[in-house]
């Protein structure tokens, strides 16, 4: 009977790479929200209103998918290039901290307003069903980026 250590230290070099490269992922894209809330957690949402908190949540939605694709696009192209994915998955991240930096509010505080205005927010989304299909088609988005990535990543 083999060690599990036999069994890790006879899988190929490239069963490395690609599970760095899954954590990589999953450490940006699956939460970069709970990232950021941890490392602004003391700002506060004073000046959030429904529409300033669907501004923000649009433009970090729209700084994700610019990332999740060019992460997408480096599967594609079997680039597994540790360097290149943390360095798009650092720029993503940086992206979205700019995005609520410039706000003047912190994910966490964003977050929490979210969490007791949800009624205010629907109501406000309800009232603009253009702004509410482009909130729901960036989350479809995102999800579907996420999706072929993970499909990816399970198939190597």
């Amino acid at each position: 009977m083999k060690s599990s250590l036999t069994n890790i230290s006879s899988r190929p070099s490239s069963w490395l790479i690609h599970t760095d490269f899954q954590q990589v992922f999953r450490m940006v894209f699956a939460w970069p929200v709970l990232m950021l809330a941890v490392c602004f957690s003391n700002a506060h949402a004073s000046e959030l209103n429904a529409e300033r908190y669907v501004e923000i949540e649009m433009a970090t939605l729209e700084a994700a998918i610019a990332g999740a694709k060019l992460q997408l696009k480096l599967l594609e192209n079997k680039d597994t290039d540790i360097g290149r994915s943390r360095k798009i998955a650092e720029d993503t991240y940086n992206s979205i901290s700019r995005i609520y930096r410039d706000a003047g509010v912190s994910p966490g505080a964003a977050l929490a307003w979210e969490n007791r205005n949800r009624r205010v927010i629907r109501t406000w989304l309800d009232s603009r069903p253009e702004v509410r299909d482009r909130l729901d088609g960036l989350n479809e988005e995102l999800t579907h980026l996420s999706d072929l990535i993970e499909t990816i990543l399970a198939q190597e």
